[in-house]
């Protein structure tokens, strides 16, 4: 499984994907340990001095029974793979290739920003009048995208400061000063 950290982008991306590819085997392994627990239980030598109930009580308590993940938490998942697509596009789009056919240009970053913050906002128009009162609603949605909005806007404002950033625009072929204005 891969595991996000702090200096890898898009790896919560991946880790989410790689979840959603193995989520039959992780929805099996998941039974599979919940039966041998609970088979271990009943035949143990607590079946003598605990009722059924409270056997089925106590595996309740036990991590795989609450950290279990509900078919809303995929779904959950699943949303939130789709919502982070488009930054990984952006990012594969940034990212240069030495040897290859696909270089990185500091151009791009403005187009990049503009396409990020048109598909976050057509995702927060769907969530912002969510509901806290229920999961259903979705209402955590409009939250995180409404942070990366922010986030993607501070760094567009960010660009009129940038002096290679202005000088790539001018020198680019296809743009010039005009670009600018």
């Amino acid at each position: 499984l891969h595991r996000s950290n702090d200096t890898r982008w898009n790896s919560i991306r991946d880790e989410i994907l790689m979840m959603l590819l193995l989520e039959p085997q992780v929805t099996t392994f998941v039974e599979q340990e919940q039966a041998r627990l609970k088979n271990n239980k009943f035949q143990g030598t607590n079946r003598r001095r605990k009722s059924e109930a409270q056997i089925t009580e106590d595996l309740s308590q036990h991590t795989l029974y609450k950290d279990e993940l509900t078919a809303d938490d995929w779904k959950i998942l699943r949303k939130y793979k789709d919502l982070l697509e488009p930054c990984w596009v952006a990012t594969m789009d940034l990212q240069g290739r030495p040897g290859g056919s696909k270089t990185c240009c500091l151009t791009n970053v403005q187009l990049d920003i503009e396409f990020l913050v048109s598909r976050l906002t057509n995702e927060y128009a769907k969530y912002r009048d969510a509901h806290t009162d229920s999961l259903d609603s979705e209402w955590h949605f409009a939250t995180q995208i409404k942070f990366a909005l922010n986030k993607a806007e501070e760094y567009y404002s960010k660009l009129d400061d940038t002096p290679a950033y202005a000088a790539a625009v001018i020198l680019h072929p296809r743009y010039n000063m005009k670009y600018l204005e």
